[in-house]
Order: C-alpha cells, then sequence, then structure tokens
C-alpha cells in the first residue's frame, strides 16, 4: 500500500506497507510460492530506507501458500501495526516514541520528515485506493 499523497516526500520518505509479497512458482527457493515477507518501508532517502527493522519472512505451516487458501490481516492502530495470517500474527511494529527515533537516524546527516507527524509518521497518513 502507497500513501495516496507523499506529504513526507519520496519513497521511502511517505512510507510503504506490504501486507504480503510472495510468487506463485514452485520450486525456486527462497522466492517461491513456500515463503512470504511482510514489510514496512520507511526512511529519509532512499539510502537509508530501514525496512530491515520492520520485516518478516515465513512459510506456510504445512506444504506451500499454493497448496491453501489464506488470509492476511493488518491492524492499524495510532500506536502499531500488526500483520496476521491465517489469525496468528506475523509481525508487530510499534516504533516507541516515533519512526526517526526507532530508526536511529538522528545522525543520519538528513533532516526529520515525520518531526511534525504522529508517532506513527509516516504510517499516520491515507493510502491509495
Amino acid at each position: 500500500m502507497m500513501p495516496k499523497n507523499f506529504e513526507y516526500g519520496l519513497w521511502p520518505a511517505s512510507g510503504e506497507i506490504d501486507i504480503v509479497e510472495s510468487r506463485g512458482n514452485d520450486n525456486y527457493g527462497t522466492l517461491g510460492n513456500g515463503f512470504a515477507g511482510t514489510t514496512l518501508h520507511w526512511g529519509p532517502a532512499l539510502n537509508l530506507n530501514k525496512y530491515n527493522l520492520t520485516h518478516a519472512e515465513y512459510s506456510p505451516a504445512n506444504g506451500t501458500f499454493a497448496d491453501n487458501f489464506h488470509t492476511w490481516r493488518l491492524d492499524w492502530t495510532p500506536d502499531d501495526i500488526t500483520f496476521y495470517l491465517d489469525d496468528a500474527e506475523i509481525l508487530k511494529v510499534d516504533p516507541g516514541t516515533n519512526f526517526w527515533d526507532f530508526g536511529g537516524l538522528a545522525s543520519s546527516g538528513y533532516e526529520n520528515p515525520w518531526r511534525y507527524g504522529t508517532k506513527m509518521a509516516p504510517f499516520d497518513k491515507e493510502v491509495r485506493e
């Protein structure tokens, strides 16, 4: 999910939410249908995308994702974002005070694009439909 308006700047400053990313092909190692990933992309600049702090990789309990239907869910509150697969929590992101501090960005050389946002900035704006 991409922001409706890039109010905090170009990608990834305005955030991106990947509820699930997976490929449908069989037998392709960690890129096939036996694996998936969930990610928040954020940072003040392309070279400081801090997705590694808000990323999870996982596999289905049995077989591949192609073997059964699955439900991915996202609960997005003013305090955190929680991702679920078939009602099992797979990733919870609570940045504490804010994402700037969570990412250790004070010495990055960039200005904080989220300084006027909420605790969840850049994930405090509308996303595209």
